[in-house]
């Protein structure tokens, strides 16, 4: 069971502190003993700890795309993450990793606009949040 921690500063768009992350990561050592990963962008701040059980080695967390224009950090398992990287491998999306969790970043990307699989948060961009959910595959480009 992995442990995911943030803090987002809304209301005072001030900086999160970096310690202040780590802190709190490291409270929930004991939920990811595997690995730990950070993410800091202006207001907002996550932290990450791993218990590695799909692709041990390339599951780090948070998770970005090539561009480092989406970030993912996810706690969970995809069933059929397998199936929905063939299909985002036809459309054209290049993976790094054996990990379920790097579907959520190029499932993102490919089906954004009408995203209903996994209710979680990714981040658009280091400036901004967005709430997406995906559980249909439209095909490449929404087709």
């Amino acid at each position: 069971m992995c442990g995911i921690c943030g803090q987002f500063n809304f209301a005072s768009d001030e900086p999160v502190e970096p310690t202040t992350i780590r802190r709190m990561t490291d409270t929930i050592a004991h939920r990811g003993p595997d690995d730990e990963g950070y993410f800091i962008s202006g207001p907002i701040g996550l932290g990450f700890r791993r218990l590695s059980i799909i692709d041990l080695a390339g599951g780090h967390q948070p998770m970005f795309d090539a561009e480092r224009s989406v970030c993912v950090v996810f706690n969970g398992e995809i069933y059929n993450y397998r199936e929905l990287r063939v299909e985002l491998e036809n459309c054209g999306h290049r993976f790094q990793t054996n990990c379920d969790t790097e579907v959520i970043v190029h499932g993102y990307k490919e089906w954004r606009p009408m995203s209903s699989i996994i209710s979680t948060v990714c981040l658009g961009s280091p400036s901004g949040i967005s709430q997406q959910a995906v559980d249909s595959s439209p095909g490449c480009d929404g087709d």
